[in-house]
């Protein structure tokens, strides 16, 4: 509906502008429309993945889990890039938090633009040598693709991995 066409807009805008409790607004709202269970699968995975999203950067990490496990469940539903690749960075950045490494590298191999979350792992591991070469990847990428956002998380990671690493 146009309704929740609007409510999804909303959250793009607020989570684009680090504003996470509008974002998670937004996204109940669309999640509490009567209308939304009825919904078919295209129509409710954007959301479930936003509240994934959104409750990961609110360090809710079993929100963030519930959200990523209804994600995986809607893949093998349906196939479609974008929502497939931050659903993985979904599941990947919780089994992170969760210190389940090998899964979170999992998860972030399904994409190459996952490579920042395969850096933050590794560093996690106290593999520096791996954590620099997917920093410097994951800043490739985001040059390439030219978003902003994408380029300060990689140039923000590489630096601060780079002062760990220095003598």
């Amino acid at each position: 509906s146009f309704v929740r066409f609007f409510y999804n807009l909303r959250v793009i805008i607020a989570n684009t502008r680090e504003n996470y409790e509008d974002a998670k607004y937004w996204a109940m709202k669309t999640l509490n429309d009567p209308e939304f269970k009825n919904d078919g699968v295209m129509a409710r995975w954007p959301t479930y993945m936003q509240l994934g999203i959104i409750y990961d950067n609110l360090g809710m990490i079993d929100s963030a889990a519930y959200y990523g496990e209804k994600c995986r469940e809607m893949m093998k539903l349906a196939k479609f890039r974008d929502l497939e690749l931050n659903s993985w960075l979904v599941i990947g950045n919780v089994a992170r938090k969760r210190k389940q490494y090998e899964e979170a590298l999992s998860a972030y191999r399904h994409y190459p633009e996952l490579a920042i979350g395969m850096a933050k792992t590794y560093s996690a591991m106290g593999r520096a040598d791996s954590a620099l070469h997917y920093g410097k990847t994951a800043l490739e990428i985001a040059q390439r693709t030219n978003i902003p956002q994408d380029i300060m998380a990689a140039s923000a990671f590489l630096a601060a991995e780079y002062e760990k690493t220095s003598p």
